[in-house]
């Protein structure tokens, strides 16, 4: 099968329906993870682990981390944003931020499927290091055994934004090739040829991976603002993970504004991504809604 990741959106986001939208319940059940950052580094919702961890070098990391704390290089601003506050990064931190991913992901399963969510607000050729940068990434004890991110590319200019689902390496790269040398057709991985991100504005990022594990039957798709602008399809999308070691990274050599990170359990449709950009309070008010109905399923 011919591989392919294509781009469909290259000059602008087309704007999507406006309105006030309620809390759909289907997306609230999918929920698996959220964190608003309105007032501390903490965990809103979870299926998992309720709380972020941190480490600054390889030992750390292979301990499991530490508490999560806040400090020059990691704050909370609290009306900074896209709904109440946000969490701010400097790109340079050695800090690494994460949240264990078990009750979370399905990594070890035969197959899975899933949909990240976030909001960012960043410049990021001023406000990111000449480092790869990843604002979400899925990531076991060695990436050549399979990876997931979003990301900003290390050394070009203007940089590139990008989504990958990075399979087991012998599957799509067997000469183990550096990464940027390979040409981008290539790649398992969606690349924007034009640049939507700024400080002065929030943009709403979306991924979806469907079927992983499962062969060439595995997909991804990339979303901003509510609008589809490439997909990953045609790869043998299987990792090679140890669930045991596998983490949720959050801001790695992100500099800016980051904000209301969720996960799901599926693959959301595009007209689920655009329910969920269009969410008037952000994603607290899905979970707060399933709160509510499960109190009154309890109610005698």
């Amino acid at each position: 099968m011919r591989k392919r990741g294509w781009i469909v959106w290259m000059f602008g986001v087309l704007a999507a329906p406006f309105g006030a939208v309620a809390a759909p319940e289907n997306l609230g059940a999918a929920l698996r993870f959220h964190a608003s950052f309105d007032e501390a580094l903490t965990v809103d919702y979870s299926k998992g682990v309720q709380a972020f961890r941190q480490f600054a070098t390889r030992a750390e990391r292979s301990a499991g981390g530490a508490p999560a704390t806040l400090s020059a290089t990691t704050r909370i601003e609290s009306k900074a944003g896209r709904y109440g506050g946000a969490l701010a990064l400097t790109s340079s931190s050695p800090v690494k931020l994460f949240v264990p991913s078990a009750g979370i992901l399905d990594g070890g399963a035969d197959e899975f499927s899933g949909t990240v969510s976030v909001w960012l607000r960043t410049t990021p050729d001023e406000d990111i290091g000449p480092y790869f940068c990843d604002p979400v990434m899925f990531i076991s004890d060695d990436y050549k055994k399979g990876m997931m991110f979003i990301e900003w590319s290390k050394d070009h200019s203007p940089k590139r934004f990008r989504y990958v689902i990075w399979p087991d390496t012998p599957r799509w790269n067997p000469q183990d090739k550096p990464w940027e040398t390979i040409p981008d057709e290539e790649r398992p991985m969606v690349q924007l040829d034009h640049r939507p991100f700024s400080r002065e504005k929030w943009v709403h990022v979306a991924f979806t991976y469907d079927r992983i594990n499962a062969g060439e039957k595995g997909r991804g798709a990339l979303y901003l603002d509510g609008v589809k602008v490439g997909t990953i399809e045609g790869w043998d999308l299987t990792m090679a993970w140890n669930p045991a070691n596998l983490i949720i990274a959050v801001g790695w050599s992100y500099g800016g504004l980051l904000d209301d990170l969720a996960i799901f359990n599926r693959a959301l449709s595009a007209k689920e991504i655009a329910q969920l950009h269009r969410l008037p309070n952000g994603v607290k008010s899905l979970h707060e809604s399933l709160a509510r109905s499960t109190s009154t399923v309890a109610s005698p």
